[in-house]
């Protein structure tokens, strides 16, 4: 649709997010660690616009900066799995560091240890006839 459009993603029953968020404070600079957000499986119709992606808006329709994600261009998303040729391409993936945007939203209100919200927001009007599938929301924790 052409305003945005909120995801809810649950966390994994197994998973602790809070002590995953504690490792990511500023500490010993030989342990690097940091949490990124995968959007994986991307595919669409027509040509679509950049979206924004904010993490845990607590009004929908009011983006703030500190839950600014960043922005997915979506260039030849078509094309990446509809070439010809190939039946079922697997389509584009994106990847952000998300680390610091969840150490901010961890302090709001309408943080929750069970899920997370996406929201996208495109930079334009989608065109009518336009379709986005995203295949897997996924975030991974890496120590290094």
């Amino acid at each position: 649709k052409n305003t945005s459009h909120t995801l809810t993603i649950p966390f994994r029953n197994d998973c602790n997010p809070d002590a995953i968020l504690l490792q990511l404070q500023p500490g010993d600079f030989e342990t690097r660690k940091s949490l990124s957000l995968h959007l994986e499986n991307l595919q669409g119709t027509a040509v679509l616009p950049p979206l924004d992606i904010y993490l845990n808006l607590e009004r929908e329709s009011k983006p703030e900066e500190k839950n600014y994600v960043g922005s997915m261009g979506l260039y030849g998303l078509s094309e990446s799995f509809a070439a010809p040729g190939v039946p079922n391409g697997s389509g584009q993936d994106r990847i952000f560091d998300v680390s610091k945007v969840f150490e901010r939203v961890r302090q709001q209100r309408n943080w929750s240890d069970k899920q997370f919200t996406l929201t996208l927001l495109p930079y334009n009007p989608m065109p009518v006839d336009a379709t986005l599938q995203i295949g897997r929301i996924a975030l991974y924790f890496y120590e290094w």
